[in-house]
């Protein structure tokens, strides 16, 4: 669910609501994939069963990260813009692309 607020949030903030006064109906139809998913998705239940084998193939998850140290971390790769600061400009945005993914949208 994350992962999906986080796009929602990136298609809300990173696109304008209008676009020459007129309603951008790209970013509309963007959140309206999304949430589509989310639906098709709760659709069908998953009845996942837990399997030892894989579970002991990832160490039993004894060396994750806290919530705290994956932020930290997250932080170092990518760090949040600071207040005052100019905005950093991503590869796709240099190179003139929108949302990935979608050959529709060029900013």
């Amino acid at each position: 669910m994350g992962l999906v607020l986080q796009d929602l949030t990136f298609v809300h903030i990173g696109n304008s609501d209008d676009v020459k006064g007129k309603v951008n109906f790209a970013k509309r139809w963007q959140q309206y994939n999304i949430l589509d998913n989310i639906r098709r998705f709760k659709r069908v239940p998953y009845t996942f069963q837990r399997r030892d084998e894989v579970v002991a193939c990832f160490g039993n998850f004894e060396k994750a990260l806290t919530e705290n140290e994956l932020w930290e971390l997250s932080e170092k790769i990518k760090p949040r813009m600071q207040r005052g600061s100019p905005p950093v400009k991503h590869q796709e945005e240099a190179e003139g692309g929108g949302l990935i993914g979608d050959p529709l949208y060029k900013t």
